[in-house]
């Protein structure tokens, strides 16, 4: 594996020392942004990568994604052309994640006048590009993908030319996803040729950083920037993301060393299974850009689905580390309710994994979660206390002790009290 990772290293590093001889390239389309999260974040989406058109952005992007979903967009481009996309990802579980993407940049209609004297309306020019890629993980913490484009570009619906190309990235997220850095490199392919001349392709290398300052239940907050490398000109993205109530997402960018420098802004409403997304750009004295959104995933994500999803896909130890992150931020939002008399629950003691007597006890509704526990006895005498965050009945009991959280196996526990419990003598 240590092997995989340095010839991949090796590549980009190879590919950064052409680039500082390459020549001005064409083919600028394809460094246009399609997805309208991205598109508002200053397209510091590189080791954010959380949708199906992340294929295009960081191919290793997909490679954590858990769920089939789908994801189009569309924009408003200068005059009347306009921007369109689709991307569908596909997860196999221990083998990894396909994605598949169709994108279309028309740049609008012109007026041709012939010797003759007639004329007609043709597009300027329309470039279609098909992807396929495939993203793997072989570390919990380390994605490596790559794409491949067929790209066909027409001009006034006369002259066409056609290249093929690759993307390569590598991505590193932490275990608790708060930190996340990527290595991209695009568009290393043939060159469009329009009868006898060619275009080069916008090879492009990109190196991203994400960090979350905050994730609760209430809000979180992550501030993106990427160092962007093509046509011998660095370039720099950054942007930040603000969720309230995972509900309610708001969304700022700035690119700079570009023609012209891009202040953006979005926001995004996320739904049990979809999410809407805008993004809006002002382009100094060109016209002001939209970005429109949608992404659809097949599968109900709760936490317990992502959980189970990072099992499914051999990655243990990020299914732990999402478990008690999900423990903590839930514990630290729980309130925890004061005893009623009128309210009744009950309390089982057990012994050898056997329930041998079954008390009353007052103030505790049916779901334990969150409330503070009296005492705990294990078999070897040791009374713990704290607050429950999971119980399975007949499998685990966690238990949260300042800032720690403890499991013990239902086995291991002779009884546990909960609020007044009134245990047999």
């Amino acid at each position: 594996m240590r092997k995989v990772l340095l010839i991949t290293l090796a590549v980009f590093l190879s590919a950064a020392i052409s680039l500082l001889f390459a020549d001005t390239s064409g083919a600028n389309f394809l460094t246009e942004d399609s997805s309208a999260k991205s598109f508002s974040m200053g397209s510091a989406f590189s080791a954010f990568c959380d949708t199906p058109d992340s294929l295009i952005i960081n191919p290793a992007g997909i490679g954590f994604q858990l769920f089939p979903g789908l994801s189009a967009s569309y924009s408003k481009n200068l005059a009347d052309g306009y921007n369109s996309s689709i991307f569908i990802e596909v997860p196999l579980e221990t083998a990894g994640v396909l994605g598949f993407g169709l994108t279309l940049f028309d740049m609008g209609t012109i007026d041709i006048n012939y010797f003759n004297g007639t004329s007609a309306s043709v597009n300027a020019m329309r470039n279609w590009t098909a992807n396929l890629g495939y993203s793997l993980c072989p570390l919990d913490e380390i994605s490596l993908g790559a794409n491949i484009k067929y790209i066909k570009s027409t001009i006034a619906d006369t002259f066409s030319a056609v290249a093929l190309a690759a993307d390569f990235g590598l991505l590193f997220r932490s275990l608790d996803s708060e930190f996340s850095f990527s290595l991209v490199l695009q568009n290393v392919g043939s060159q469009l040729t329009f009868i006898s001349i060619g275009d080069s392709l916008p090879v492009t290398l990109k190196m991203g950083f994400t960090f979350r300052l905050w994730d609760t239940e209430i809000s979180s907050c992550l501030l993106a920037t990427e160092a962007v490398y093509y046509d011998s000109l660095l370039r720099l993205n950054t942007g930040a993301e603000f969720t309230l109530a995972k509900f309610l997402s708001i969304r700022a960018g700035y690119k700079i060393c570009y023609n012209p420098d891009c202040l953006s802004f979005g926001i995004g409403i996320n739904l049990s299974q979809m999410s809407l997304d805008y993004g809006y750009a002002m382009l100094g004295t060109m016209n002001n850009k939209q970005v429109f959104s949608i992404t659809y995933y097949f599968d109900e994500h709760s936490n317990a689905d992502i959980v189970h999803a990072y099992k499914v896909k051999g990655m243990t130890h990020r299914a732990d580390v999402t478990l008690e992150k999900q423990e903590r931020i839930k514990a630290s939002n729980t309130t925890v309710e004061s005893a009623n008399p009128a309210n009744e629950g009950s309390v089982s003691i057990i012994k050898d994994n056997t329930i041998v007597e079954q008390g009353s006890v007052e103030g505790v509704p049916e779901n334990n979660t969150g409330l503070v526990i009296d005492e705990i006895f294990k078999k070897d005498g040791k009374v713990i206390e704290g607050q429950i965050v999971q119980l399975k009945q007949n499998e685990f009991i966690r238990i949260r002790v300042g800032s720690k959280v403890f499991q013990y196996k239902w086995a291991d526990i002779d009884h546990y009290a909960i609020g007044k419990a009134k245990r047999p003598n």
